[in-house]
């Protein structure tokens, strides 16, 4: 039986408030997003909510949700709104520079959980030391998903990062998978299927550089001619230090990059965002770190093809690669 629980963290009160319950939404997001219950609930003069109060859901003896109360509303129909999320919500909200050096992703969530006295559940062992990250106020799960995406493409291992009842969790995806299969025979009753072009979704890129020597602003301009004649120009516009741009690539399938320059120990360090376009959508799919001897001129760099691939295979792509 489902059963909503409730603790006060200023008095230490606990209460069953399944009976107060009148509606319930638990939403989770595979990466990127906390979870959270929404919860619609009866006013009652001995149920006081608090900020940081703890929720739980659970079935039966079975936990599944464990988080903390963000937002309370009522209204004048004495029916009070809760909004929790689970512990990850922490590692969204704080921001902190970090440098790491030799360090597997299981290893840095150990660190930053310890600095923000958050509780680890079991991380599996993700395998791959990652040879430097630097992390100048980034978000704690900005981080961590950084060192997943890390393992992910010096590995071809992908681990999910979660919470189990209150506890962090690093877990391999290969070992996650459940004996269910959703068709016309088992499970599915209907689906929906959407596609937009309306979130960042771009075929043409308009880079600025301001150029020192000539004193003038340099312009790059990077675009989908064929496309703009089906959708109309949609133009994503960037000011960026220095621009690197690659050649020798097939017309119909270059990388898309951005890079982050920061010095560490006499070395420069290139952090890659890599931007992809597939059919209708401008999607972050991977970061790549490569280092270079400072000496060594950032402007022609060039860097392998095969080398900074992303490991997912996509049909169309067009190229700009900045040093922001």
């Amino acid at each position: 039986m489902i059963s909503i629980l409730y603790q006060n963290n200023v008095t230490g009160d606990a209460f069953d408030v399944t009976t107060l319950c009148a509606g319930a939404k638990w939403s989770t997001k595979r990466s990127g997003s906390p979870a959270s219950l929404e919860l619609t609930m009866i006013a009652d003069d001995a149920v006081v909510w608090t900020h940081g109060g703890i929720v739980a859901l659970k079935d039966d003896d079975t936990g599944i949700f464990y988080g903390y109360v963000v937002k309370i509303g009522q209204d004048e129909t004495d029916q009070v709104t809760i909004t929790a999320y689970d512990q990850t919500w922490y590692l969204k909200k704080n921001k902190e520079t970090y440098v790491f050096t030799g360090k597997r992703a299981d290893e840095i969530l150990t660190q930053i959980a310890a600095d923000f006295g958050l509780k680890c559940g079991e991380l599996e062992n993700t395998s791959y030391a990652i040879p430097s990250m630097i992390e100048d106020g980034q978000t704690l799960f900005d981080i961590v998903l950084k060192a997943l995406d890390h393992t992910l493409i010096n590995t071809g291992k992908m681990f999910v990062l979660w919470d189990d009842f209150g506890s962090l969790r690093i877990t391999d995806v290969e070992k996650s998978k459940l004996d269910l299969f959703v068709g016309d025979s088992s499970m599915a009753t209907g689906y929906t299927y959407e596609t937009d072009i309306d979130s960042e979704t771009y075929n043409k890129i308009k880079l600025v550089r301001d150029n020192k020597e000539t004193g003038k602003r340099d312009v790059y301009i990077f675009q989908d001619s064929n496309n703009i004649t089906f959708w109309g120009t949609l133009q994503d516009y960037e000011s960026v230090v220095s621009l690197i741009v690659f050649g020798n690539y097939p017309h119909d399938v270059l990388p898309v990059g951005r890079a982050h320059v920061a010095g560490v120990d006499g070395r420069v360090e290139l952090d890659v965002v890599y931007h992809i376009v597939e059919h209708l959508h401008l999607r972050h799919i991977v970061h790549k770190v490569r280092e270079v001897e400072r000496t060594q001129s950032l402007r022609g760099l060039v860097f392998d093809h095969a080398d900074c691939t992303a490991r997912v295979d996509y049909e169309y792509a067009w190229l700009h690669f900045a040093c922001f």
